[in-house]
């Protein structure tokens, strides 16, 4: 697509598949997501509901970043100029690039431009990329601009690394979108925004965009692999030719998605390419890994003692005290409370899973990385919910 050559583009594919949600624990990443709708010329997010989840996108996706993104500061001589591809024609290779001068980013920040176009082609949800720069200055400007503080190579045959600036994502407005929070049911029939949203954002942060990620992609008799040393050592299926399969392209790029085959854990990835009308998906720690190979530090995911209420890594008498005062709440309540099963109430079963583990600390019922191990029997200690989810399908 002209200079875009690394533009992905998702489309819808239909069918049905299931699986648990991974993932325990809140983490509060240091990188923010900002979205700017300066260039949302068909007005797409003039609902700001659907700002909203496209804001609960970006959220949920950082929410495990931790790296340190230097400032970006246009002033004097030292000038950056953002430039995207054109949000509603992204399928025109003659259309203009979009620019904006004089472009600031704050610390720790992704910049990305939305919105939506119509006419999209071959079922297309979405059409994103990292963006690109055109930088003049002196001293260490254009090295932040292009590295943001980054200590490997961001670009090029040897880049292990990425430091965007931010990027461009617009979607089809054609598309029966479902804007539901985290919390939400999508409906029978209709596209996850959130899902593709999120699919979207992680385009932008480099997956199937920056170099660090096509520098680990290896050809073998006509089929691509990813061989990323997080993502192998992360990846528990067939490996095809040393690595994990990607798509199949037939194109002339490399591909920017894992292939629809491949699972984490029973689950379909994030970055699959299709999702099913319907369902829902969210990060698996196979998403995160390719994060992490192409060049994001990503915090793991914290190990939480089941029957600790209070937090402190054991199981006493503190915590049955926490369980006395919330036993009895309905709704709302969290582990802090006493509900340690999960069900949003403090009853019988949460004292049964903190008598069942009292005393044993890290040997208690440990959860983290998305495994369970301890589980108490059902009439003992109560059963232990992760929250189950169905999984769809859906190209992004």
């Amino acid at each position: 697509m002209g200079i875009w050559g690394k533009v992905v583009l998702c489309a819808v594919w239909v069918g049905v598949i299931c699986g648990l949600l991974g993932g325990v624990g809140e983490v509060s990443g240091a990188v923010r997501i900002q979205f700017d709708y300066r260039f949302d010329t068909v007005g797409f997010f003039d609902d700001a509901e659907r700002r909203s989840v496209l804001q609960a996108a970006g959220d949920e996706v950082t929410r495990r970043l931790n790296d340190n993104l230097s400032e970006i500061d246009s002033r004097l001589i030292n000038q950056m100029t953002a430039i995207i591809f054109d949000l509603s024609d992204p399928f025109n290779e003659e259309a203009n690039s979009l620019t904006v001068g004089s472009f600031d980013v704050p610390a720790d920040t992704v910049i990305i431009f939305a919105g939506g176009f119509t006419d999209g082609v071959n079922g297309t949800l979405a059409v994103a990329s990292a963006g690109q720069s055109s930088v003049f200055g002196f001293g260490d400007f254009p090295d932040i601009v292009e590295r943001r503080g980054q200590a490997g190579e961001t670009v090029g045959d040897n880049a292990t690394d990425f430091g965007p600036w931010g990027g461009g994502v617009s979607f089809d407005t054609e598309d029966d979108f479902f804007f539901g929070d985290l919390d939400s049911t999508v409906p029978v029939g209709k596209v996850d925004f959130l899902s593709v949203a999120m699919h979207e954002i992680l385009h932008v942060l480099g997956i199937g965009s920056a170099d660090s990620w096509d520098n680990k992609i290896v050809e073998v008799n006509g089929k691509f692999n990813f061989q990323g040393e997080a993502s192998l050592a992360e990846y528990d299926g067939v490996l095809q030719d040393g690595g994990i399969p990607l798509e199949e392209r037939d194109d002339g790029q490399l591909p920017g998605h894992f292939a629809q085959s491949v699972r984490e854990d029973g689950q379909e990835l994030l970055m699959a390419p299709a999702i099913t009308l319907g369902r829902r998906k969210l990060m698996t720690e196979l998403d995160y890994a390719a994060l992490v190979d192409v060049g994001w530090e990503v915090e793991p995911l914290p190990v939480l003692v089941m029957g600790d209420a209070d937090g402190d890594g054991d199981v006493d008498l503190d915590d049955y005290e926490l369980w006395l005062v919330g036993v009895g709440m309905l709704s709302g309540a969290e582990v802090g409370d006493g509900d340690f099963d999960g069900d949003g109430d403090v009853d019988g079963f949460d004292f049964g899973i903190w008598q069942e583990a009292y005393g044993r600390g890290l040997d208690a019922l440990i959860v983290g990385n998305g495994e369970v191990s301890g589980v108490p029997e059902p009439g003992v200690g109560g059963l232990l919910l992760m929250g189950l989810m169905w999984w769809g399908r859906r190209g992004v």
